[in-house]
């Protein structure tokens, strides 16, 4: 049996589909600009920057195999 829920969740899928890729795109812009920088030996290597890679890879992977609304309905 359907509820209201899981209706309401199907509906939103879009939009926090849509959210996984502009967080994904923001992250990797943000993981170039430090690349950029730990490659031009500006800075050293933080260590908070494969914590970043990780999340990337989840917003990426989120993006990609979250369903959107037309395919769970």
């Amino acid at each position: 049996m359907i509820t209201t829920e899981m209706v309401y969740w199907i509906i939103m899928l879009d939009k926090i589909s849509s959210a996984f890729v502009i967080f994904a795109a923001a992250f990797g812009l943000i993981l170039f600009l430090m690349t950029g920088a730990i490659l031009s030996n500006e800075v050293k290597c933080p260590w908070h920057y494969p914590v970043w890679i990780v999340l990337e890879l989840f917003f990426i992977c989120g993006a990609v195999f979250l369903p959107n609304t037309k395919q769970m309905a």
